[in-house]
């Protein structure tokens, strides 16, 4: 995202918090992490959990940006892992 943009404008997208960096490489808009994180309470929130997989297909997203996403969650505590599933908090 950074190189297509440049660092100037990355940072400046981020501060306004128009863009949420997950990792170095792994950065979503803001409208498309906030629609994410509502789809994601709206329809995971049952006490089974979801997989890494539920929410890849549910979101038609890649392993990486699903992984990325619950690993933030994970690490703010909305999410808790548990061996392969996840559970909201």
């Amino acid at each position: 995202a950074q190189e297509e943009v440049g660092e100037e404008m990355y940072f400046a997208l981020v501060d306004l918090d128009r863009l949420v960096p997950l990792t170095k490489t792994v950065v979503f808009r803001r409208e498309d992490y906030d629609h994410m994180l509502a789809e994601l309470r709206a329809h995971f929130a049952g006490p089974e959990g979801f997989s890494l997989g539920d929410f890849r297909d549910h979101f038609g997203t890649s392993r990486k940006y699903a992984l990325a996403f619950l690993e933030h969650l994970d690490d703010l505590g909305v999410t808790q892992r548990g061996d392969d599933v996840r559970y909201l908090k």
